[in-house]
């Protein structure tokens, strides 16, 4: 499938972990989730990265070469390397012009060589990345269980067990999901991953139980876990915001849904993309619900706050890599289904538009699935 979605990776891992060329072996460097980098901006010094797992990376200095040092796993962003060979280069092709199934073959082809060290475990993780991106649930589970398997010390482990259970969840396979991220739970405190794995495990074991636990109990954990995670966790935070919110809807309380969600926009920073674009969404939800699909003041409000996330964050390429897929196809579909209701000429075009850049872009989804059947 060659999509704009590529474009629009959700945050993706892939985002962050993509090997790119510099001049040389000698040439690496580390990016750092806190914004610094090995070797710093301007040094006069290079390095080599000469191995990686879940702990630890390590590498030398060009001016020190007997002398190995090491970098946090955790705290590690990407690395950029300077040996890239070219059947590597051509799997970045494929997955950059959007052809992810011959982007994972390409992935998995280039992960067969014995050097350089990093390419067997970047290749099979790339390759599971581009099946998840594809929405190809069952090949992506394989592939990330084949890293694994082959890998089991692999850098991306915490990841390829969160996604795991992700793509279980996608696949509506609920029980395997709850055994994935119990599975996450119990690799990151036997392996003592950085807590943030063990926060994101505890989050999807809420996911999975709100299709078998009554709202206000779903409600009153994603609060709990809020709470536990606010100052050391935002964006986990932001997450259960987003879900108490959707809770509020599925219980038709959708004044206080809407008074939660525009909290959430009102207190969000402009950095905050996912929080933003997601409290827009959720209060064209409630509004969209409050007007019994009628049109009126509650239909325009809906709509406005679609077109928001629409205008805002999916048509801007700086910011469009930061919001879920899941977010911009509902927007794109929902306020195509504003405009439907209108019934008015113009009105109809313009959601025949939207729905055609949901099937075109967002194929595979829920809501590609209802913007093809209202086109007919």
């Amino acid at each position: 499938m060659k999509s704009k979605v590529v474009k629009v990776l959700a945050g993706s891992f892939l985002a962050a972990m993509i090997v790119a060329p510099v001049a040389r072996a000698d040439d690496d460097r580390i990016f750092l989730l806190d914004g610094s980098s090995i070797p710093p901006d301007g040094a006069s010094w290079s390095i080599n990265v000469t191995s990686e797992d879940f702990k630890k990376v390590v590498y030398r200095q060009s001016n020190a070469k007997a002398v190995t040092q090491q970098a946090d796993s955790a705290k590690v962003l990407k690395i950029v390397r300077g040996d890239i060979p070219k059947d590597w280069t051509v799997a970045v092709d494929f997955r950059n012009e959007g052809l992810l199934p011959d982007a994972a073959e390409a992935f998995v082809k280039a992960s067969g060589r014995s050097r350089p060290y990093w390419i067997k475990q970047y290749g099979l993780f790339e390759a599971a990345e581009c099946y998840f991106l594809d929405r190809d649930w069952n090949n992506a589970i394989q592939a990330y269980e084949n890293l694994i398997a082959k890998v089991p010390n692999t850098r991306f482990l915490p990841q390829s067990l969160l996604r795991m259970s992700e793509s279980y969840f996608n696949a509506k396979d609920i029980d395997k999901a709850q055994s994935g991220v119990r599975r996450l739970r119990s690799e990151a405190r036997a392996k003592g991953f950085d807590k943030r794995w063990d926060n994101m495990a505890k989050f999807w074991e809420i996911r999975c139980r709100e299709t078998k636990d009554d709202w206000p109990k779903v409600i009153s954990d994603y609060e709990g876990l809020k709470r536990e995670v606010i100052n050391s966790a935002p964006r986990i935070a932001n997450m259960c915001s987003l879900r108490i919110g959707y809770g509020y809807i599925q219980q038709g309380s959708f004044t206080q849904a809407r008074e939660f969600y525009g909290n959430i926009a009102a207190g969000a920073s402009d950095d905050e993309v996912e929080s933003l674009a997601g409290a827009y969404l959720g209060l064209g939800n409630c509004y969209l619900a409050e007007s019994g699909s009628k049109a009126g003041d509650k239909l325009k409000n809906a709509r406005e706050n679609y077109l928001r996330v629409i205008c805002s964050y999916y048509d801007d390429p700086e910011l469009s890599s930061r919001v879920p897929p899941a977010i911009v196809a509902e927007s794109l579909f929902k306020a195509g289904l504003c405009f439907e209701i209108q019934r008015e000429e113009n009105h109809r075009r313009r959601a025949y538009s939207l729905y055609q850049e949901v099937v075109n872009e967002f194929s595979g989804t829920e809501w590609a699935d209802q913007a093809k059947k209202r086109s007919r």
